[in-house]
């Protein structure tokens, strides 16, 4: 039988929010929860990362930048990147991630001061913590951190302006590409259009759909995704609806047929195929896997209440 595989969208990762519609969540990991290592992997939102104790590698598509304890870096949207180490040693970090879409207060401030800078110009951008305003990002990194799970959501807002305005300032500034060539790169716009698909995805959807709920051509439609998420929107569609399908075979007892249709496939035989092409293995193959490592997990856990070492808390990655 072939080994089941987790793929996370061939590289791509999705982010849960802490609140509903305000897409931005921060949160701490360790090396140790992946083995010393993270999967190559990129996602939609833009990502600040800062070391806590220890240390790492982080791997971009601009090189290889070596973080220590009060060091971070700025991970520019779709860049590919890895944490890693080389001495197997510990590291706690914090990740913050934040959809570009948040900064877009407007269509001028999305045009002059966002999107211009989402390119492979900017795939990284090492905070050593030496100048003010790297320290002053860095410490940004921290408060969100302390306040995650709370209310302050405009004092968030605002200092999230105040770290990309830092950015801004001191790496972007003077960098921007020429006009014009952003007008149908509407981040406001892609976000509209992924939504549409989230909320969406259990019913029969059509390019058409898809550009209507963004209020654009099936052409701009298009052009949209694969510039920003390097992929169609039907092969987002198509991967989003794996997703979903994955979760309900490890968190319900529903027939592969029922979980096709729930999904969105019109047969079982579509969602089989592709879902063995994302994740290396069948759908039943899979629930399987996952059932496996649930009762490894539980098993662990009794033994470590019996006195022996507690499980490793195998996390999930940013």
């Amino acid at each position: 039988m072939k080994a089941c595989k987790e793929v996370r969208e061939e590289g791509r990762r999705t982010s849960r929010y802490d609140f509903e519609g305000h897409p931005v969540r921060v949160r701490e990991a360790s090396l140790e929860e992946y083995g010393g290592s993270t999967e190559p992997h990129s996602h939609e939102e833009m990502e600040f990362v800062l070391v806590r104790e220890g240390h790492l590698l982080l791997e971009a598509e601009s090189g290889v930048f070596p973080l220590e304890a009060g060091q971070g870096a700025f991970i520019n949207a779709q860049c590919r990147h890895r944490f890693f180490s080389e001495d197997g040693t510990g590291c706690q970090f914090l990740c913050l991630q934040l959809h570009p879409v948040l900064l877009c207060t407007s269509r001028y401030v999305e045009e002059r001061f966002v999107v211009p800078f989402l390119s492979g110009r900017f795939p990284c951008v090492p905070l050593s913590g030496e100048e003010l305003w790297e320290k002053q990002v860095l410490q940004g990194i921290e408060t969100l951190f302390a306040r995650q799970g709370g209310e302050e959501v405009l004092e968030n807002q605002l200092l999230l302006f105040e770290m990309w305005l830092n950015l801004y300032k001191n790496v972007f500034a003077g960098q921007e590409e020429p006009g014009g060539i952003v007008k149908e790169r509407r981040l406001t716009l892609l976000k509209a259009m992924t939504d549409y698909i989230r909320q969406n995805y259990s019913q029969k959807i059509k390019l058409e759909d898809i550009a209507q709920a963004g209020g654009v051509q099936k052409t701009s439609c298009s052009n949209l995704f694969k510039f920003y998420l390097r992929e169609s929107p039907i092969s987002f569609l198509t991967s989003y609806r794996l997703r979903a399908g994955a979760k309900l075979l490890t968190t319900t007892n529903a027939t592969v047929t029922d979980i096709t249709y729930a999904v969105g496939f019109s047969s079982a035989s579509y969602f089989v195929r592709a879902f063995r092409e994302r994740y290396g293995c069948t759908p039943q193959q899979y629930r399987s896997a996952q059932a496996r490592q649930e009762a490894d997990r539980l098993r662990g856990e009794e033994e470590g209440k019996g006195g022996g070492c507690p499980p490793r808390d195998m996390g999930k990655g940013g």
